[in-house]
């Protein structure tokens, strides 16, 4: 897959991640966010460039595609990542995700 070989010399597995926000319906309560993505990549002065999570499905359906979206905005949002990577192993798919900046 091109856009991990691009990235191959620049990976490191298994990223802790923590975040946390105010929920938008109720400024009192808080969401935590903890997870371990994947791997990650790298600039050249440090800051995290790519989130990388790797899923097995062989045929995922549009809702749980939407989850693995939606848990790598997450992750790259708490990182503070430029983007993320899902790297669909079976049919060799990388959809790019951006985080949600506010």
């Amino acid at each position: 897959m091109p856009e991990i070989a691009a990235l191959r010399d620049r990976l490191s597995p298994e990223f802790s991640v923590y975040g946390h926000e105010i929920a938008t319906d109720d400024p009192k309560m808080e969401i935590a966010l903890s997870g371990i993505a994947d791997a990650l990549a790298r600039t050249a002065d440090g800051k995290i460039e790519v989130i990388v999570d790797w899923k097995s499905d062989v045929s995922p359906t549009s809702s749980v595609q939407e989850k693995y979206r939606a848990q790598v905005r997450d992750y790259v949002t708490a990182s503070g990542a430029e983007r993320g990577l899902i790297v669909y192993m079976t049919p060799g798919n990388v959809e790019h995700v951006l985080a949600e900046r506010v």
